[in-house]
């Protein structure tokens, strides 16, 4: 099954590189042990995986998803949520939304038949939103229930009136500087039906990340001279998984995925952050672009910051599309979600234009700031 997604409005070749940008890229290690688990539900439960998607993919099956059956996933997304249950030939309906990114239950209601066995709720930019009212609404019809926190690795479980989430997922290189990682956890039910186990990486793609991570890009071009593929063995150890799959039916998908694990790096760099620090720095983040962007004549916040939220971007509504060219021509890397299915729900179409993601991660300095506030003030 093809994905049927319209284009990306805008690449990001179309724009200067950026000066600052959409997620962080340097570490922030901690020597006093700040990776406990008070700070996210992934850090003493979670399995690492390649990346989110392919997170997503080990949990639909983990918990029982069959071909044929039908999912209900929300109508806003980027297209990455949405291909892995493509390539498990599952039947997607997506539920509406309003303004504020909240199920519109009783939609979610009408979309309920026979064939509907789960859902998948997200945690958006990293707010809490109506995440416990959903989990509700799903196990009161009888539905699996799936929790995306790509957007909120620091989050904590849900747990209201006895019912949790079958699963959850989260993506990992949106929170650290790491270029690849996901993680999931499943409910205690489902966990000893997971045989997934760790899945190795070789150790030149391993040696290379460590290169690129430390800045000594030239080691890599001469590892790429020195080590050649065998003719017998079908995977070039040259080329990263996304080389390899290149022509994928999927634009984010890749099924070789599922067969790794994420660097070793990776793994490192989660589990010596410093957590507590992230978590400090990307709220007062924040707070600092919601002050400085509340009266802009671009647009307006689209939330307040909530107390438990640990925000991945600082959502913007412009009022004028056109202004995205003018942010990135600045140097500021925002973002966008453009590839999702049109949807007759006005307020969700304007999003696509005119909802954009603009960074508030743990590395960006003072001066950074100031420099997007006043780039989006137009002062």
């Amino acid at each position: 099954m093809s994905t049927d997604f319209p284009l990306a409005l805008a690449d990001a070749t179309d724009y200067p590189a950026p000066t600052i940008l959409a997620t962080a890229d340097k570490h922030n290690i901690s020597l006093l042990g700040l990776g406990s688990a008070r700070y996210s539900q992934f850090i003493a439960q979670g399995m690492y995986v390649k990346n989110g998607r392919s997170a997503i993919a080990h949990v639909a099956k983990t918990i029982g998803l069959q071909p044929g059956d039908t999912i209900l996933l929300p109508e806003y997304f980027c297209p990455a949520m949405v291909e892995p249950f493509l390539w498990m030939k599952l039947k997607v309906k997506f539920y509406r939304l309003d303004k504020t990114l909240h199920v519109d239950q009783a939609y979610f209601k009408s979309l309920i038949d026979a064939n509907v066995k789960a859902c998948l709720f997200v945690r958006f930019f990293g707010f809490v939103g109506d995440i416990e009212e959903s989990l509700i609404l799903a196990k009161s019809l009888g539905l699996l229930a799936i929790e995306d926190c790509a957007h909120s690795y620091f989050s904590q479980e849900v747990s209201v009136k006895g019912e949790c989430f079958d699963a959850s997922i989260c993506s990992l290189n949106k929170f650290f500087p790491c270029v690849d990682g996901g993680m999931y956890r499943l409910s205690n039910k489902y966990s000893a039906n997971d045989n997934a186990g760790e899945r190795g990486i070789s150790h030149v793609e391993e040696l290379k990340n460590t290169l690129h991570f430390i800045g000594l890009e030239k080691g890599i071009e001469f590892l790429k001279k020195l080590i050649k593929p065998s003719r017998n063995n079908s995977l070039d150890v040259t080329k990263s998984s996304d080389e390899i799959s290149a022509k994928s039916v999927y634009r984010y998908f890749k099924e070789q995925d599922l067969g790794l694990g994420c660097f070793r790096l990776t793994k490192w760099i989660v589990g010596s952050s410093n957590n507590k620090k992230i978590i400090e720095k990307r709220r007062q983040n924040y707070t600092s672009l919601y002050a400085g962007l509340i009266s802009s004549s671009l647009g307006q916040p689209l939330f307040k910051l909530e107390p438990n939220a640990v925000p991945y971007v600082f959502p913007f509504l412009l009022h004028d599309d056109d202004d995205f060219d003018y942010i990135r021509e600045q140097g500021i890397q925002i973002l966008r979600w453009e590839e999702f299915t049109p949807s007759d729900n006005k307020d969700v179409e304007t999003l696509r234009e005119r909802l954009i993601q603009i960074p508030c991660h743990q590395n960006l300095t003072f001066i950074e700031l100031q420099k997007i506030i006043t780039i989006i003030n137009k002062r």
